[in-house]
């Protein structure tokens, strides 16, 4: 990865903690954990690193 890629990275990590953090935070409690697993099966696991 360049140093640009690195920049990007890191940027863009705080912006994808809090959507990630309201998307789950409007999920029920029970519901969060499935829609985990679905959503990392269907990015090829991605989403669960």
């Amino acid at each position: 990865m360049t140093d640009e890629g690195r920049e990007l990275v890191a940027a863009t990590s705080e912006v994808l903690g809090e959507l990630f953090d309201e998307v789950l935070g409007r999920l029920p409690q029970a519901d969060r954990a499935p829609f985990l697993r679905s959503l990392a099966l269907s990015t090829g696991g991605r989403a669960a690193r």
